[in-house]
């Protein structure tokens, strides 16, 4: 490795030595030759870096709420919930009162980003209305389906 000088402070007298001040300056020269300068050549010669996708379309606020527009994975998790189906969920017997597949709306009523669609239900019961983003599953029961 090569040396650049003998490191001393500021006031030295001695022979041989330099200044910290022009070490450091040295030492950032060296640095700028051999690390800053190479890295930044090779950013300037590379054209284009990384290729550029169309943006994904808007849908102009439109506000979907039929399963028409839901994409096939979207659809199967909603299952057979519709406006007016009353199932039974486990702890729960609820009615639908409205299917969102809209994504942008379904992420703003259920406050999650990664929301795909909601469902608004009913709870028989008690009789509060609440959104929900929990996929259909096998332990889900339709009790009144509506056509």
């Amino acid at each position: 490795m090569n040396r650049i000088a003998r490191v001393a402070p500021t006031n030295a007298t001695e022979t041989g030595t330099i200044p910290m001040s022009q070490a450091d300056e040295a030492l950032r020269r060296v640095i700028a030759d051999r690390l800053v300068r190479p890295v930044l050549e090779e950013h300037e010669r590379v054209k284009d870096p990384l290729p550029t996708r169309p943006p994904r379309p808007h849908p102009q606020g439109s506000t979907r709420t039929t399963l028409d527009f839901a994409r096939p994975s979207t659809a199967a998790a909603i299952g057979p919930r519709r406006p007016g189906v009353v199932y039974y969920d486990g702890p729960r017997l609820v009615q639908v009162a409205g299917v969102i597949t809209d994504e942008s709306e379904s992420q703003r009523v259920l406050k999650r980003r990664a929301a795909k669609f909601a469902i608004r239900l009913v709870d028989q019961h008690a009789g509060t209305a609440y959104y929900t983003g929990a996929v259909w599953t096998g332990s889900d029961r339709v009790l009144k389906a509506v056509a």
